[in-house]
């Protein structure tokens, strides 16, 4: 076997490992099930999602009934009952659209198989896989260390008063102590995967998006002037699959960010003011839960954000690709033939929301001042 069968045939495993992490990721989620090498069984995929949806609503139940009838983080509580609330939207607009998913990442995948199978191309994707890798790692900690805390701080409780608490500030719905820790683990962690999943599918996605971008920019750019008419055909192709791609990832996750980005400000309001009460209660223990919770939910909407701002920087520059290659000294045929590309270039695929509210740094910026305007009138007023 030579050197470029053995390089196409890894680049080819390494690129079915990322989708199928990608889909495995999916199913824990309870979003879609892989049609092959599946953990489920179809009936026992549907249970999975009821049971999803039935812890979701014990920890919202939960979190209602401590807000109402028990002292203690009631903000914190709110706070973290809304995120539950969010991810159950976010988890079934998901379920209900599974099959536009399923497209994607078949266009994703025949966009791979469209590439060049050469050692640059297996360089550029090999390096944002890698990238992708290390964010799911980064972020899979951030979100998890809100679980960690909440495991330390009834240990450390006991060892200031002598009595063992419970992890997390939610009602135990009537249930003794110890199962009450095995539900509240339970929930916190299932709120956990889902926030960490949906957020890591969707900035792995935008990874995938810029490997392929980068190769097909560059095949546009070093077109040569006197290409024959398949060339073009696939050239285009190639194009068109890329514009359907990043249009249903926009559509697609363009609702489910929508929604996230409208209870961040709320939520991060609740986070700060327990943060401030702690700090002035001098309880350290819930000012440091609070704080992380809010890196954690500003840092959730800060990669949706990214992602609006990295998919205008890739049809920004795959057009100045195109323009850039020597297209003006085609033939006249050759040129009509590259006419749909030209026309699509000019056309912007942003990460948005019904032509509402366009994902970027901007929203961000607008996210974070109305944060600081409802907690300042929050301790004000309270």
């Amino acid at each position: 076997m030579t050197v470029v069968q053995t390089n196409k045939r890894t680049a080819m495993t390494d690129v079915h490992h990322y989708h199928s992490l990608l889909l495995t990721m999916l199913e824990i989620a309870a979003v879609f099930k892989k049609r092959e090498g599946s953990i489920f069984s179809p009936t026992g995929f549907k249970m999975f999602r009821v049971a999803n949806l039935i812890v979701c609503f014990l920890f919202v139940t939960s979190c209602a009934r401590y807000v109402f009838h028990e002292k203690g983080a009631q903000f914190f509580t709110v706070a973290i009952g809304t995120g539950s609330i969010e991810f159950c939207i976010i988890n079934m607009i998901l379920v209900s659209k599974s099959d536009i998913i399923d497209r994607m990442l078949a266009t994703s995948a025949k966009i791979f198989y469209q590439l060049p199978q050469n050692e640059e191309t297996r360089d550029v994707l090999e390096t944002y896989r890698t990238k992708g890798y290390t964010f799911m790692r980064a972020f899979g900690m951030l979100i998890g260390v809100n679980e960690v805390l909440g495991l330390i701080k009834p240990f450390w409780m006991a060892r200031l008063t002598g009595q063992l608490g419970l992890p997390f500030d939610i009602s135990c719905l009537g249930i003794p102590t110890v199962p009450c820790w095995i539900f509240q683990i339970i929930c916190t962690s299932h709120l956990i995967v889902t926030v960490a999943f949906h957020v890591i599918i969707v900035k792995t996605l935008m990874y995938l998006t810029w490997g392929h971008s980068i190769v097909i920019t560059k095949i546009m750019n070093r077109r040569p002037v006197h290409d024959d008419e398949e060339n073009d055909r696939k050239i285009i192709e190639l194009y068109c699959d890329f514009s359907r791609f990043s249009t249903s990832f926009s559509s697609l996750f363009g609702l489910t960010t929508f929604i996230e980005v409208t209870f961040t400000s709320t939520r991060c309001c609740f986070l700060i003011y327990h943060a401030i009460k702690s700090l002035s209660n001098n309880d350290m223990e819930q000012a440091i839960v609070s704080v992380t919770a809010l890196i954690a939910s500003i840092a959730i909407s800060y990669v949706m954000c990214s992602c609006g701002e990295d998919l205008v920087e890739i049809n920004q520059m795959m057009r100045d690709g195109f323009y850039n290659s020597k297209w003006y000294e085609s033939s006249p045929q050759s040129r009509r033939r590259m006419l749909p590309m030209l026309v699509l270039s000019r056309v912007p695929i942003r990460f948005q929301y019904r032509y509402y509210m366009y994902f970027n740094y901007e929203i961000l910026m607008k996210i974070m001042h109305s944060t600081y305007s409802l907690s300042a009138a929050l301790i004000q007023f309270l």
